[in-house]
């Protein structure tokens, strides 16, 4: 994974900015999910805060459940 962002736990990779793990894609058993936002270069906090709170409503909208906690963090 030479050059690539990954996102990861105790257990493995959870996921990059172009696949999925199988270990923590979501199903109808999903109880808790993260959503990342890779936002481009240059993308200014102000914009990038704008769309999270989107990003939950459709994530609720397709999956069903709740927003929990929300947090922008700059990497």
């Amino acid at each position: 994974m030479e050059n690539k962002v990954i996102i990861a736990d105790d257990e493995g990779i959870i996921g990059n900015t172009v696949s999925d793990s199988e270990r923590t894609k979501i199903t109808r058993a999903t109880t808790d999910i993260l959503l990342v936002i890779h936002a481009p270069a240059g993308s200014t906090m102000q914009t990038i805060e704008q769309y999270v709170p989107l990003a939950g409503q459709r994530m609720v909208e397709f999956n069903g459940g709740q927003v929990g906690d929300m947090r922008v963090l700059a990497v």
